[in-house]
């Protein structure tokens, strides 16, 4: 907080980095009053692997909207320091962002196979609600 005392909340902009696994808006009480960005930091130097959180992406932002610093969310960002090793959560995250409510994680999965692969196929979204459930809901301080 020290170092924020010396901005200007007109021209500061924070980035509350990894938001999904440890989002820091209210801990800080909205960073002094001064303008933030959620952001989902997704991987760790383009490491090669799959996993996520997606129910907590679907949840977070939208707990902001509703807290006592709804008026300093300023969007919904992504840290890519390895976007094109999980696809999937990065299409989840900036789906999100345009929406108005949260995504409903396990319907959106069911029609995520026919988006990505152009044309519904059962074996497809059977395996892609596996990974659901599996592999990109995993528990909280692990990545």
């Amino acid at each position: 907080d020290s170092l924020l005392m010396g901005t200007d909340p007109d021209y500061t902009l924070v980035l509350d980095l990894w938001g999904e696994t440890q989002p820091f808006w209210e801990k800080r009480q909205g960073y002094l009053n001064t303008p933030f960005i959620w952001c989902s930091l997704l991987n760790f130097g383009g490491k090669l692997n799959n996993w996520g959180r997606i129910d907590t992406l679907a949840a977070q932002p939208y707990r902001v909207l509703r807290s006592p610093y709804a008026k300093l969310l300023k969007g919904i960002g992504a840290i890519p320091e390895g976007d094109a090793t999980n696809i999937v959560n990065f299409d989840f995250l900036f789906e999100e962002a345009w929406s108005t409510e949260p995504l409903q994680a396990a319907a959106w999965f069911e029609k995520y196979p026919a988006i990505r692969y152009g044309k519904a196929d059962t074996s497809a979204t059977k395996a892609w609600k596996w990974l659901y459930t599996h592999v990109y809901n995993s528990p909280m301080g692990s990545y």
